[in-house]
């Protein structure tokens, strides 16, 4: 009887170490995340995005209304492309107008993407928010 409470102990161990790391990698793409975007750095911020979800998408099936929603957002961006990383500094004085609304564009659909992926996180409780069915706070 104790070697399979040593064989049930060592997969609980293994589930738990394994779901540290992913909170590990989680934790330092947000935070990559976080500096592309204030540094207007959109495509490094998009790829940023995409590995969270990579992170995340193991534990969504797939078709389901979270891949396609994700899968809608991607085409959105794909229709303003490309995404480019912006020098803050010089852009807004030498773009044409045309790309300055690309750029609004892109921010927009970025900001949707990250929400949905926060949410996301939340509600497969990898997150900082518990998903609770008893709050009424929406």
């Amino acid at each position: 009887m104790d070697e399979i409470n040593k064989i049930v102990d060592i997969g609980n161990i293994s589930k738990y170490n394994s779901g540290a790391l992913i909170n590990l990698r989680l934790n330092e793409l947000w935070q990559d995340a976080h500096k592309h975007k204030r540094k207007g750095k959109y495509s490094d911020w998009n790829g940023d995005l995409d590995a969270v979800w990579c992170e995340l998408a193991g534990d969504v099936k797939e078709d389901s209304e979270k891949d396609k929603d994700f899968m809608k957002i991607n085409l959105i961006l794909a229709a303003y492309s490309p995404i480019i990383n912006w020098d803050i500094k010089i852009d807004f004085k030498v773009r044409a107008s045309n790309d300055l609304r690309k750029k609004g564009f892109q921010y927009f659909y970025l900001i949707k993407k990250e929400v949905f992926l926060r949410r996301l996180q939340n509600i497969q409780g990898k997150g900082t928010a518990y998903d609770d069915d008893d709050d009424s706070w929406e």
